[in-house]
């Protein structure tokens, strides 16, 4: 009987500290991520896992590289775990530290108990002054004597009140001052951490990677792992700089960056696209349409004209149909009415896909702030034109058409313009 053989898998571990971010390709709302490594794998069948994952798109995950053995799996997997137990990156579990030591002082506070002591010690003093002031006045009113033995019992128990009551209140203020303090440093830490672990707050699990190599001997190779993360944007931002002089338009073209997905990008090579990626890429199929013939119904005969001008008298002065003198008439008397600015709105364009590579390395956190990075500086020659419009302002208007003869497409965002250094408009 022929004996069973068993295969022998050799196990790697690595963390994504040991494998640093190299490249970063950031889109509208998501960003892909390229980290490398490299380790040296046994003669047969190896299992590497890459651990310490932050939340990402789990079908986006790939693996690519070089050497002398063959990737047969890749699989990524999350187990739900204690907190304790959670692989949670530096930067994740600082935040978790200082959450967690805020929370503690303010237990240690034990602000409601402290509060209730303090309200039963004012009603002790309130108490005891409603029974000393039953306590100095005899039973019979007649024998009462004001004399200064009362007025000097009085005005010393009046001056044991006030600074016992004072201390008392500023116990109080002073402990409402620190739970109050606490609140907002401990929102303040709920809101950071929220954002660095990309709007998740619960929920502890350790996301890993699992690679399988195989070899005939053992070598070393390198990997490279990409997969996309949530929680990145990028929006285009300008500085438009007119100089009259030599009549040139330089813009400076920016890319706005933010991100909150977990991880810190530091020293990568950036990448701006316009495209706009669907994992999946589902062709959505259009939906079946039913068709009637609707019988046609004439409309009712018009109203007398006399009568259809006794209703719509009062509304002659607006009519948009008015006879010319009318509109003369109109156009002559009525005041200049300005049109109303329209409501902020987004713009999106739909245009060829580009990327835009950044030339020097970029560092951005995982913080949710604006980072601003240098996409291209553009010269242009622009065609200059004065333009009045005295009747509404008195003022001249100097307008520059240009035509973007860059290899740059220039998408909708915010602007600075600048007249010979001098800022005049956004």
């Amino acid at each position: 009987m022929a004996e069973k053989t068993t295969k022998t898998i050799n196990e790697i571990s690595k963390s994504t500290s040991e494998c640093p971010v190299t490249r970063v390709t950031v889109y509208k709302d998501r960003a892909e991520v390229c980290r490398e490594l490299e380790v040296t794998v046994a003669s047969g069948v190896n299992e590497l896992h890459i651990k310490e994952f932050v939340a990402i798109e789990e079908d986006s995950v790939r693996v690519e590289g070089k050497g002398n053995a063959t990737i047969a799996e890749v699989s990524y997997q999350r187990k739900y775990v204690t907190e304790e137990d959670a692989n949670v990156t530096e930067k994740v579990k600082q935040l978790k530290d200082e959450l967690k030591k805020l929370q503690d002082e303010k237990k240690a506070l034990d602000f409601d108990a402290k509060k209730e002591a303090l309200t039963k010690r004012w009603q002790v003093l309130d108490n005891f002054a409603v029974s000393a002031a039953k306590h100095g006045q005899p039973e019979d009113d007649k024998t009462f004597k004001l004399d200064s033995t009362y007025f000097k019992g009085l005005k010393d128990f009046l001056q044991q009140y006030k600074e016992i009551g004072s201390q008392l209140e500023e116990e109080r203020l002073a402990l409402e001052n620190k739970n109050e303090e606490l609140t907002n440093k401990i929102e303040a830490a709920e809101r950071n951490l929220c954002e660095v672990q990309g709007g998740f707050i619960g929920g502890h699990e350790n996301r890993e990677c699992v690679v399988v190599l195989e070899a005939e001997k053992e070598t070393t190779v390198q990997l490279t792992v990409s997969y996309v993360v949530w929680g990145a944007s990028w929006t285009p931002f300008y500085d438009l700089r007119m100089f009259t002089d030599q009549g040139n338009l330089k813009i400076f073209y920016y890319g706005m960056i933010r991100q909150s997905s977990g991880e810190d990008w530091n020293d990568v090579k950036l990448f701006l696209s316009t495209a706009e990626p669907s994992i999946g890429g589902t062709i959505p199929t259009l939906p079946t349409t039913q068709l009637s013939v609707k019988k046609y119904r004439p409309p009712p005969p018009p109203a007398a004209p006399m009568q259809m001008m006794a209703r719509s008298a009062p509304h002659a002065k607006f009519a948009k149909s008015a006879s010319p003198v009318a509109l003369a008439y109109c156009a002559y008397d009525s005041p200049q009415v300005y049109d109303l600015a329209p409501a902020p709105v987004q713009v999106s364009e739909s245009t060829t896909s580009t990327t835009y590579e950044i030339a020097r390395l970029s560092t951005i956190p995982s913080d949710f702030t604006e980072h601003k990075v240098t996409v291209a500086i553009i010269d242009l020659k622009p065609t200059l034109t004065y333009l009045t419009v005295p009747k509404v302002v008195p003022h001249a208007f100097l307008q520059a058409k240009v035509i973007n003869s860059s290899p740059y497409t220039l998408l909708s965002g915010r602007t600075n313009i600048f007249l010979d250094n001098s800022f005049v408009a956004k």
